[in-house]
């Protein structure tokens, strides 16, 4: 078993913006790609104001090759709220109703693990809202395809970093905060701009320092030396009224931290459903 598990918040960086540093010919038509990216991610925020789904998580501990160890894998099923308030849309409120845990609904003894989904959750694609646009450099990445669709890749990284903290969240549990340590890159749909995948990774490995507690009153180090975030989206299309709306379709997560152990999980979304003013929900 492990000592500790430390889970770091990649998407609780400095706040998410970005900076053109190009300076060859294409620099104004990575512009004008990024404009009309961020006009589509204020027009999901806009269109995608409550929404229902069903997420099935699965944590999977790792042996020091990253291959799975002899742990069971964690499998839990949550009915999945999601709300942005239109003052912090680039903040998404979160209620997580857990359904299952493996094949069967949740007792008394279920308690939250350490890496179990959080009910807060920053948006990622706010990098591309037009009020961010300082606090990352983008350059061309080609081409490429997702899910059956051409796509243009755009690379970013962070331009300025902040001071990594940590701090205690329950019995050998842990959460640390790295700003500014990312690098990225998007998948934006050649004739929408949407954003179709979204991967970000460390741009370094990085130490971190664990306060003290009364379990550990000593002074600990532990190293991380990969965060890896996948998302996925897909089109989906709702009813009364008509919208398509490009929603997460699926997440994945590595993590690998010296002394706390490594491990993958998995969130995949399906049965969107969206709230309406008059209280009815329509489903996809």
């Amino acid at each position: 078993m492990f000592r500790n598990w430390l889970r770091v918040g990649m998407l609780c960086l400095a706040p998410l913006a970005t900076g053109l540093a190009a300076q060859s010919t294409g620099a104004d038509e990575l512009a004008a790609l990024l404009e009309r990216a961020g006009a589509s991610v204020e027009r999901y925020f806009s269109q995608a104001q409550s929404l229902m789904c069903l997420e099935a998580v699965t944590l999977q501990t790792l042996g020091p090759d990253l291959s799975p160890d002899r742990s069971p894998q964690r499998r839990l099923q949550y009915d999945l709220r999601i709300a942005w308030d239109d003052s912090t849309p680039g903040e998404a409120q979160v209620q997580r109703q857990l359904v299952k845990v493996g094949s069967r609904p949740p007792g008394p003894r279920d308690k939250p693990g350490c890496m179990d989904p959080r009910d807060s959750a920053p948006e990622p694609l706010s990098i591309l809202l037009p009020a961010n646009r300082k606090d990352y450099s983008f350059s061309p990445g080609g081409r490429g395809r997702v899910n059956g669709r051409n796509a243009v890749v755009v690379n970013y990284r962070s331009l300025e970093q902040g001071p990594i903290t940590a701090k205690q969240t329950g019995e050998n549990c842990w959460s640390a905060e790295l700003p500014g340590r990312e690098r990225g890159k998007l998948w934006i749909d050649a004739e929408t701009s949407d954003v179709m995948r979204h991967d970000s990774w460390l741009s370094g490995i990085y130490d971190i320092e664990l306060p003290p507690s009364k379990e550990k009153p000593e002074r600990e180090i532990m190293t991380i030396s990969r965060y890896d975030n996948s998302t996925v989206y897909r089109r989906v299309t709702f009813k009364d009224p008509d919208e398509t709306i490009v929603l997460p379709q699926s997440i994945e997560l590595l993590q690998v931290v010296r002394n706390a152990g490594n491990v993958r999980i998995r969130h995949t979304f399906s049965n969107y459903r969206r709230f309406l003013s008059s209280g009815r929900i329509v489903q996809d």
